[in-house]
């Protein structure tokens, strides 16, 4: 299943029995949970009446599909939130496969994992949930970049009620980086520059809170560069030669 296609189906109030959400974007998954959460249930009082929440490291898959058949109480269906599924341990993986076969329609199961499942240069393998569950149970979360992940920010923000500029979105893009939670937050932030009461975010108030992290980063280059780490020193390296010249951040690094 398509993760925009999810999102249709949380927003009626009608997410499937069993999926599984998996990608590093934390703020995609927050969001998918908050839709399917909105839609079941009415008000707080439900939601804590209805909704359960394990942790994949804590729990056997066994009890997740015990919690996952128990029958609803005083609301209409379940929600079983299984934060970082991708701690599961293997050994459960013929109980999914058989609960997937026929899960409780009085249930969402929803398996949250905050990495991507499948091969990559970090993973050899497929995780052992991908096999465990149908294809159509498997939700990926989509990869956006450039001008995609811009055009996502600025219609995230305006479910905050906040209006970002395309100057303000790409300028956003370039410091932060791809990460959506961050994005969002400094938009969010960005936005206070104004005061209180302001929502729209252009390029001076993206500048105010960059100068913020044009500190933040020439911290964490010269710390990464301390310490030897290579892949978070290059990172930031990245981010600064985006608005510093060479020779400032030379002159910073042989001080």
């Amino acid at each position: 299943m398509e993760y925009t296609a999810f999102l249709q189906a949380a927003h009626r109030g009608q997410p499937p029995a069993l999926a599984l959400l998996h990608g590093a974007d934390g703020q995609l998954l927050a969001d998918g949970l908050d839709l399917v959460a909105g839609g079941l249930f009415a008000d707080a009082t439900e939601r804590s009446l209805g909704r359960e929440v394990l942790e994949g490291g804590a729990v056997s898959v066994e009890t997740v599909v015990r919690s996952a058949l128990t029958l609803p109480f005083m609301t209409n269906r379940r929600l079983v939130v299984v934060r970082r599924a991708q701690a599961l341990a293997a050994k459960g993986a013929e109980a999914l496969t058989a609960y997937a076969r026929d899960p409780n329609p009085a249930t969402c199961l929803l398996l949250l994992a905050d990495e991507s499942l499948g091969v990559s240069r970090e993973r050899r393998t497929d995780h052992w949930l991908l096999a465990a569950l149908p294809a159509a149970a498997v939700v990926a979360l989509p990869l956006r970049r450039g001008r995609a992940l811009e055009d996502w920010l600025k219609q995230r923000a305006a479910v905050d009620g906040l209006t970002v500029s395309d100057e303000a979105a790409r300028l956003l893009v370039q410091w932060v980086g791809e990460d959506g939670a961050r994005l969002l937050g400094e938009a969010r932030k960005a936005a206070l520059v104004g005061g209180p009461e302001h929502r729209r975010v252009g390029v001076t108030e993206v500048t105010a809170v960059v100068g913020e992290h044009r500190v933040s980063d020439v911290f964490e280059l010269t710390r990464a560069v301390e310490r030897g780490e290579l892949g978070p020193a290059l990172r930031t390296l990245d981010r600064l030669l985006l608005t510093e010249e060479p020779i400032f951040l030379l002159t910073l690094l042989t001080r």
